[in-house]
């Protein structure tokens, strides 16, 4: 081998935020992080109707594969 040795680094993407009038519902991130493949769900209080995608993905580029939802009555 003549070349530089590869160097792999892990991918996380940063820490959702819940919604208001509600909250993460399950976190599936190893280790302290969410890392690539780790997924979120939310749900609303009772009451308030979820607008926008109830589940998200970590993707290889680090970002969310959705926004976090909102939560309105």
């Amino acid at each position: 081998w003549s070349g530089l040795v590869p160097d792999c680094e892990a991918i996380e993407c940063p820490a959702p935020s819940a919604p208001v009038s509600g909250e993460l519902a399950l976190e599936t991130g190893r280790g302290g992080g969410y890392w690539v493949g780790s997924s979120v769900t939310w749900r609303c209080d009772p009451g308030h109707v979820m607008l926008g995608e109830p589940l998200t993905t970590c993707t290889h580029r680090g970002l969310w594969s959705h926004a976090s939802p909102s939560c309105g009555q």
